[in-house]
C-alpha cells in the first residue's frame, strides 16, 4: 500500500464493514465536489484521484483554498479547485 493509499483507507474501511463494498461505475475522468474544503471532500478527493478521476472541489474563501491544497499536496497537478460564491436570492 503507497502512503498515499494510507491516507485514505478509512474510506475504504468503511466501505469493506461487514463485507460490504461499494461499486461506483463513473463515465469520463472527471468530477466536481461541492464544498471542497471538508473534511468528507478532501477524502473523497483522495480517493477518486487514486481511482482514476479528476476532481475539481469548490471553496468559498481562502482558508478553503488553503486547507484543499494542504490536505491534498501529494496530489498536485491531479485536481483543479475553484471559487465559488454561494448566491441565496433564489431562497428568498
Amino acid at each position: 500500500m503507497s502512503a498515499i493509499s494510507g491516507q485514505f483507507r478509512h474510506i475504504k474501511n468503511a466501505c469493506d464493514r461487514d463485507n460490504q463494498k461499494m461499486n461506483l461505475q463513473f463515465s469520463g475522468h472527471n468530477a466536481l465536489i461541492l464544498g471542497g474544503s471538508c473534511d468528507l471532500a478532501i477524502s473523497l478527493a483522495g480517493a477518486m484521484i487514486e481511482s482514476g478521476l479528476f476532481p475539481t472541489l469548490t471553496f468559498r474563501s481562502e482558508k478553503g483554498l488553503s486547507y484543499i491544497t494542504e490536505k491534498l499536496k501529494l496530489f498536485d497537478g491531479k485536481y483543479h479547485s475553484a471559487y465559488r460564491k454561494l448566491e441565496t436570492d433564489f431562497l428568498t
